[in-house]
């Protein structure tokens, strides 16, 4: 199994790795959005964990991105700042949840 992370806060990439990593799962991580889009367009992932609010741009063109080339993937969305708005839009995108940090 393969999991991507994308957050642009370092020490939450590397807590959710460590997690993952202990049930076997391969992990690739990104700080920005560019850096996940090269990721997406490089590998198959069978799950994903997307920040929306990323320093170049919005996690959710990496969710939607991800569902138009493996509508299969589990894409769950994190944030720091929510709200009714990105919840929706996230949810209509086939995200499998929202959360918050």
């Amino acid at each position: 199994m393969r999991a991507l992370i994308l957050d642009d806060e370092r020490s939450i990439r590397k807590t959710l790795k460590v997690i993952l990593g202990e049930s076997g799962i391969e992990v690739h991580e990104a700080g920005s959005l560019a850096e996940a889009q090269s990721l997406v367009r490089d590998y198959y992932f069978d799950m994903a964990i997307v920040d929306i609010r990323l320093p170049d741009g919005s996690g959710i063109d990496v969710l939607r991105n991800i569902k138009e080339t493996s509508p299969q993937t589990v894409v769950l969305v994190i944030t720091a700042f929510a709200s009714t708005e990105t919840a929706v839009e996230t949810m209509t995108a086939a995200a499998y949840d929202y959360v918050t940090k």
